[in-house]
């Protein structure tokens, strides 16, 4: 999946920064979401999947402040490896979607 440099959530834009956090001696999380500012910032220095697993914990983040959801972080965390392991699996993430609905409706009975 190619990471946006933007992306719209809940109505709002917000921007996707990246950048390697460990050269610039920043907390070394892997991601954080300013959702008050529209702000997304991912460390580059992650394997490929990995940086798509962050952005989807992301926007998880902005969800769940903008509609006041109150999910603790290890629910986040749960949702986010869980949507990950679906979209990727059935190749959502690439643009396969399609392809893929093809395949399984060939296969149905």
């Amino acid at each position: 999946m190619k990471i946006p440099t933007k992306i719209k959530i809940g109505g709002h834009i917000f921007d996707i920064y990246k950048e390697d956090r460990s050269k610039n001696g920043i907390d070394g999380k892997l991601g954080s979401c300013n959702a008050a500012r529209n702000t997304i910032w991912l460390d580059t220095n992650q394997p490929q999947t990995q940086l798509e697993n962050t952005l989807l914990h992301e926007i998880i983040e902005a969800i769940n402040w903008q509609q006041q959801l109150e999910l603790d972080h290890k629910t986040i965390s749960q949702l986010e490896n869980a949507l990950y392991q679906v979209l990727h699996d059935n190749e959502i993430l690439e643009g396969k979607a399609e392809k893929r609905s093809k395949i399984l409706r060939s296969k149905a009975p």
